[in-house]
């Protein structure tokens, strides 16, 4: 079974984003532009995660979906930027010794 995924998004929360990003907006236009696996972004963010928690029922598979346009589903996501930072910086000590 083939699905469209688009598993890297951000909130409105983060910098250089639009305002009007909401769960119901996501999930409207993932509709539109046919995407269906859409990730939640930025879910650590404590009012983002209240507005995930408030607009998202949690389905049996572990995923979320909004109400009335269950076809579009969603998965907690956030970028771990420090992980990376932290990776990179292991890699270059290991390949310095």
């Amino acid at each position: 079974m083939e699905k469209i995924c688009d598993l890297h998004i951000h909130s409105r929360y983060s910098g250089g984003t639009s305002n009007l990003i909401n769960i119901k907006n996501l999930a409207q236009n993932c509709r539109i532009k046919g995407i269906d696996i859409v990730g939640t972004g930025d879910c650590f963010h404590p009012l983002w995660f209240k507005e995930i928690k408030l607009n998202l029922d949690e389905d049996s598979d572990g995923l979320f979906s909004f109400p009335n346009i269950s076809q579009v589903k969603f998965v907690l996501q956030s970028e771990v930027y420090l992980l990376h930072f932290m990776v990179f910086w292991e890699i270059i000590y290991i390949l310095s010794h």
